[in-house]
C-alpha cells in the first residue's frame, strides 16, 4: 500500500532480519570451528586471536546479541508498523538502528578477537561500544515512543482486542 507516494512500512526491518540470517549462518562454522579446536588443539595454529579463549566469547556474542537481536528488533518493527498500519516515525531513525546495531556487534567482535574486553568470566564489550549501543537504545526508544504518539491517532483498539482504524 503506498501513502503519500511512500510504502506504508519501513524496508529496515527486512535488512535487519536479513543480517540477522547472514549473522546466523556465520555463526555455524564458527561454533564447528570451535568444537573442532577444543578436540584437536593443534588447529590454532599457534596464532593467539583464533584460539579457544578468544573465539569463544565472540562466538556466544554472534549467538546471543548479533542472530537474537537483529531478529528481535526486526520484529518489534514489524509487529509496531502491522499493528498500527503506520510507518515507523522518522525517516532516518529506523535506518540509523539497523546500522548503528550491527556496528556495535562488528566494534564488539573485533575487541574480542583482538583481547579487548573488560569481562572476567565472560566477555564484555568496552567502554566505547556500550556507549554506541547506548546511543542507539535512545534511537529506538525515540523511535518507539514518537511511533505510539503519532500512531493513537490513527488507530484504535477495539474491545476484543483488534485493531481498527480510527474515524
Amino acid at each position: 500500500m503506498i501513502i503519500d507516494g511512500k510504502p506504508n512500512y519501513n524496508y529496515a526491518r527486512e535488512v535487519h532480519f536479513a543480517g540477522g540470517l547472514v549473522l546466523g549462518h556465520g555463526r555455524l562454522p564458527v561454533g564447528l570451528y570451535l568444537a573442532l579446536e577444543l578436540s584437536f588443539p593443534v588447529l590454532n595454529l599457534d596464532l593467539p586471536w583464533i584460539n579457544f579463549g578468544r573465539l569463544r566469547p565472540l562466538h556466544t556474542s554472534a549467538v546471543i546479541f548479533a542472530f537474537g537481536g537483529n531478529v528481535l528488533l526486526a520484529t518489534s518493527f514489524y509487529v509496531m508498523q502491522r499493528t498500527s498500519r503506520a510507518r515507523i516515525a522518522g525517516e532516518l531513525a529506523p535506518w540509523f538502528v539497523v546500522l548503528g546495531y550491527n556496528f556495535f556487534i562488528l566494534i564488539a567482535g573485533t575487541g574480542y578477537l583482538l583481547g579487548v574486553t573488560r569481562g572476567h568470566e565472560y566477555a564484555e564489550p568496552e567502554w566505547y561500544a556500550i556507549l554506541w549501543l547506548v546511543v542507539v537504545w535512545l534511537c529506538i526508544s525515540l523511535s518507539i515512543s514518537s511511533h505510539w504518539r503519532d500512531g493513537q491517532s490513527r488507530t484504535s483498539t477495539s474491545p476484543t482486542g483488534s485493531i481498527s482504524p480510527s474515524f
